[in-house]
């Protein structure tokens, strides 16, 4: 069995499930996303679709072995992970370390996914 076929299938469907999440919960994706960046309700609804289609479409060409798209999803996540988990601006401690947790899962995810692009470009 190739373990590395597996891992691209799994964090693929991960992608695809995220996706999934931000259309279904959309209103309180919306309003999470409008008030950690602080714009307007239209401009978060632009946003969440955007985040959709890249975790979706991104998702589910990791799944089918498209070589870019463990890329496109890394800088992704990095983009979300420096706009929406900035834990250095928290004063709360419970929420400062919920947002270095999001903060440093992301950062695993960014390596797995450039992983995941190493094995499909050099297969």
């Amino acid at each position: 069995m190739d373990w590395l076929i597996v891992g691209q299938i799994i964090i693929g469907i991960v992608f695809v499930v995220f996706g999934l999440n931000h259309l279904l919960r959309s209103s309180g994706m919306i309003s999470y996303i409008g008030s950690k960046l602080n714009v307007s309700k239209n401009i978060a609804t632009a946003l969440n679709l955007i985040i959709a289609l890249i975790w979706g479409l991104g998702g589910l060409g990791t799944v089918f072995g498209v070589a870019m798209a463990p890329l496109v999803l890394a800088a992704g996540v990095v983009a979300v992970t420096y706009t929406m988990h900035q834990w250095w601006n928290e004063s709360d401690p419970a929420a400062k370390q919920g947002e270095l947790t999001k903060f440093l899962v992301n950062h695993a995810l960014v390596g797995a996914l450039i992983m995941g692009y190493a094995a499909l470009a050099i297969s």
